[in-house]
């Protein structure tokens, strides 16, 4: 029998290798990997500190981490930030030779990437791309080098040569485009910018002059270094920390190959170098971890989908538990079953030979434990309600506060409650929290009755360093070495109320005032010993709920449990506790990992499959017996929108009343995926179609919630979003790209590739009528793509 070969020649890549394992997995065909250990055009690793004139050599191009060098580069941070070095010694550093690994600019520009640039081009560095992580970021920073010229008058017109040639398919206006006309000059100069928000044939010239060294400097974003073989001699790092979406962290090691690995270009470089921009204090563990560690853990993304479900129904002798058995998930998920299994062998072990005396008692006292903290907590909950506390919120007032451990992020995943220990603030003011319309759209959780309002709290906190001012500040006792500061917290953070207040000054915009006050506290704990007098929930309070009346009977019950545990009091309860606690962290850790094997010895997904199907039966997309319906067939035919919702409106009539514009305008919804900043408004004379749309997808996720498929209701149904409606509808009516977007606000890039989505989507929504019968809503399908298929937004691609 004939059998295939596969060989593929590489840089060193240890993915590669169990990719080669899963293609010979399913077809038992040879796959060999040849590759190299190491990298042809070796890598220089460099810090360009904020507000320093020189680069500091971290890693050789032997892979050598150089400590020394790191800390001189965190040095000049701190120097910049007033936190150690002082300037004039920074200056005397940089002044001096002395010093072999680093290279000094003349520091006459006000931008440090300009500085860089400079450098960069008077030690023939270049090319040098630039990445930043955000798109408004890039544009800001090529415009910053007006001033800087890279290009010779022969190259400035070979580039207005190549510009002229491609945006002559444009019509005049379009040529006019604010985006079109603005990138000319800054091209000339050797200058380009690269990111999702460019008209894609502007990207296509970009990288053009880019890969025939007509552009000196490239400012991009990280999606430059994906898919694109466009390497540089030289590529900076505009920031070591970028937002994910929920909080700034450290770009992982993975992201930092992937882009550094665009520097050095084999067969025209003897290296690469990479500069990261430091602007921030950063360890040198961490440093190294993203220097030198491993790339990312290649996992597969296979997901099912009703389309990918519905057209493997429809042919016969197939069946989507195949397709599954034979996915890169399921090779995963069974090669690491023998490293699971041996893992649950030594947990076994590890768990019999724990002997621990006495462990009744042990497991007993712990059970009591968590009763008393879960009965404390409850009476707070019952105590700190507006209705009662909000009345001994005075100026001056002591509160003990108490942060849980996420709120600082100060926390690993393993911890559990409070990580600080409680400490004493004078209260200032309270206010009640913004309601929801006010909050935005990134807190859309109603709050609960203990965050309603918001209290400020004059504390002493940590001192901490520049890298982590964006965490919340850590309280600590007064006494301590720290600094004044008021801080915000909920009736939730209250730990306890005290019947004692102290003089707080009106003015606390000065830190002496502060200080001043803190100094109160401080003698309060001196006179109090730390315990200052409490308020009582009964006679001061006034709480008469029986609610809290039975839970003081409880937690009087538990303590007296606790009072007779033979652990009470016990001067080595730490030491008996934590083999106790050891044994009960391995037998949880074994019940995870047996639930892991069982899963992978299954079909991966399998339950989902089942619930998809589920789903499929109860919207009538197949039959009890498995066969795909009409309503089916239509689905099968959409995969850029939501094929459930559309088809469920295709068979309601919904797109029969609907004008061409107004299809167009409806549809966007369905492939508009950026975020807005802003709410957006639903056009005039849509309100109704669009709270069609938007009903639909509630009962779809309401019937995928009844069939076990959990779905956030608000987020579905919210992804539906308006933000493009009236930029495509006036775009389908003849509207100009330049009038379409003065209205819109949204960048041009990303308005054409929303229409070519919408493009795309329109002519499988117009086979999917065909294919019921549907000829007059197929036609007016058609109309709808005329109606858009035009100008700048379909233009050629230069590469064709």
């Amino acid at each position: 029998m004939w059998r295939a070969k596969c060989e593929w020649v590489v840089r060193l890549s240890p993915l590669l290798l169990l990719v080669s394992h899963t293609l010979h997995h399913p077809s038992r065909s040879p796959c060999h990997v040849v590759y190299t250990e190491y990298r042809p055009t070796p890598l220089e690793h460099y810090v360009f500190p904020a507000g320093g004139d020189g680069l500091y050599m971290v890693v050789d191009s032997r892979g050598n981490f150089r400590e020394d060098n790191f800390g001189k580069a965190v040095a000049v941070v701190n120097d910049v930030t007033g936190d150690s070095v002082s300037a004039s010694k920074r200056q005397k550093k940089g002044a001096g030779g002395g010093d072999p690994t680093l290279v000094i600019g003349d520091g006459k520009e006000k931008s440090d990437v300009a500085k860089l640039v400079k450098m960069v081009m008077e030690k023939n560095f270049d090319p040098i791309i630039i990445f930043s992580f955000s798109k408004k970021e890039c544009e800001s920073l090529a415009m910053q080098m007006v001033a800087m010229d890279l290009n010779t008058a022969e190259e400035k017109q070979m580039i207005e040569a190549v510009f002229t040639s491609a945006i002559d398919v444009l019509s005049i206006e379009d040529q006019k485009l604010p985006q079109i006309r603005n990138l000319l000059p800054m091209l000339q100069r050797g200058f380009g910018v690269h990111h999702s928000g460019l008209l894609p044939i502007l990207k296509e010239m970009v990288e053009i002059l880019f890969q025939e060294g007509l552009i000196k400097a490239l400012f991009a974003t990280e999606t430059f270094s994906t898919g694109l073989n466009m390497p540089a001699k030289t590529v900076c790092f505009t920031h070591v920390r970028k937002f994910d979406g929920g909080s700034f962290r450290w770009v992982s090691s993975g992201e930092y190959i992937q882009m550094s690995g665009r520097a050095g270009r084999r067969g025209l470089d003897d290296k690469g170098l990479v500069v990261m921009m430091l602007d921030a204090r950063m360890e040198p563990s961490v440093a190294k971890q993203m220097l030198k560690g491993a790339a990312d853990t290649l996992y597969s993304e296979f997901h099912l989908e009703y389309n990918m479900l519905l057209n493997l129904m429809r042919v016969e002798g197939v069946e989507p538990e195949e397709l599954m058995h034979r996915s890169y998930r399921q090779f995963q998920t069974e090669r690491l079953l023998p490293a699971l299994q041996q893992k649950l062998r030594r947990l076994e072990g590890e768990h019999e030979s724990f002997k621990i005396p006495d462990e009744h008692s042990i497991e007993e006292y712990l059970m009591l434990t968590d009763q008393l903290v879960a009965f404390q907590q409850q009476m707070r909950s019952l105590l700190y309600q507006p209705k009662y506390a909000l009345p001994f919120l005075q100026p001056g007032r002591l509160v003990q506060i108490s942060l849980a451990a996420e709120a600082t992020d100060e926390t690993d995943g393993s911890a559990e409650g409070p990580t600080h220990a409680p400490v004493w603030g004078a209260i200032i003011n309270f206010q009640k929290a913004l309601s929801k319309s006010k909050r935005g759209k990134d807190d859309e959780k109603p709050r609960s009755k203990d965050k309603e309002f918001l209290i400020d709290i004059l504390v002493n906190i940590r001192k901490v360093s520049a890298q982590q001012s964006h965490r919340r500040p850590i309280p600590i006792p007064a006494n301590s070495d720290g600094e004044a500061l008021i801080m915000a917290v909920t009736l939730g953070e209250i730990a306890a109320i005290s019947s004692l207040r102290v003089y707080i000054p009106q003015d606390l915009r000065s830190v002496q005032s502060r200080q001043n006050a803190i100094k109160a506290l401080v003698e309060v704990e001196r006179r109090f010993k730390g315990s200052a007098p409490l308020l009582d929930p009964v006679k001061d309070i006034n709480v008469k709920e029986d609610v809290y009346r039975k839970l003081e009977r409880k937690l009087e019950h538990v303590e007296h449990l606790l009072s007779k545990n033979p652990l009470s009091g016990s001067s080595t309860l730490a030491t008996i506790l934590e083999p106790y606690k050891q044994k009960q962290a391995c037998l949880a850790e074994m019940k995870a990992l047996k639930k892991e094997i069982k899963g992978a010895q299954s079909l991966v997904m399998l339950d989902e499959l089942k619930q998809r199907k589920r789903i499929l039966k109860r919207l009538e997309f197949i039959s009890k017996e498995g066969v795909v319906t009409l309503k089916g067939r239509v689905a099968s035919e959409i995969s850029t929108g939501d094929e459930l919702v559309l088809t469920e409106l295709v068979f309601s009539g919904f797109f029969k009343e609907l004008s061409t514009p107004q299809l167009c305008a409806i549809l966007s919804c369905f492939v508009w995926q950026d975020r807005s900043e802003s709410k957006s408004k639903v056009p005039q004379g849509l309100e109704a179609p669009f709270a069609a749309v938007r009903d639909m997808a509630r009962r779809i996720c309401k019937v995928a919630n009844d069939c076990q498929m959990p779905m956030d209701m608000d987020e579905y149904v919210e992804s539906f979003s308006p933000s493009l409606m009236d930029t495509v509808g006036a775009w389908a009516q003849g509207a100009r790209f330049v009038d379409v977007l003065k209205s819109s606000g949204i960048l041009e890039g990303s308005i054409v590739r929303a229409i070519r989505r919408l493009e795309e989507l329109l002519r499988q929504l117009g086979n999917a009528l065909r294919t019921i019968g549907e000829l007059e809503l197929a036609a007016k399908c058609d109309k709808a793509i005329e109606s858009i298929k035009r100008d700048i937004v379909f233009a050629a691609s230069l590469y064709l």
